[in-house]
């Protein structure tokens, strides 16, 4: 039981790190909103803006031993897995821009 779901960020050359939720499924698109949105100034630099967005995810669980992890493929899903294109700077073939809108 839970709410599963993965955001994947792809740094290009099939190098991926996926942030995964155990129970954040359904309002992980709106995490993401949030975390693109404060992290802005770090589009193009993809390791402080892979720390925003992780970050943003566990902020209310920072010291939590379930509920999150890091891993390198996708995982155990109920939800869609949001996927990060680092180098061009979109979500799900959508531009951060207007992704955050």
């Amino acid at each position: 039981m839970g709410a599963r779901t993965n955001i994947v960020l792809e740094y290009g050359d099939g190098k991926q790190i996926c942030f995964y939720s155990h129970w954040g499924g359904n309002g992980l698109p709106e995490v993401l909103k949030a975390a693109l949105i404060r992290g802005k100034s770090r589009w193009s630099d993809p390791y402080y803006l892979a720390r925003v967005i992780f970050c943003e995810m566990i902020q209310d669980d920072v010291l939590g031993l379930t509920g999150f992890g890091i891993q390198p493929d996708v995982d155990e899903e109920e939800y869609e897995t949001l996927y990060v294109d680092l180098r061009e700077q979109k979500v799900n073939g959508v531009s951060y821009k207007d992704y955050v809108l």
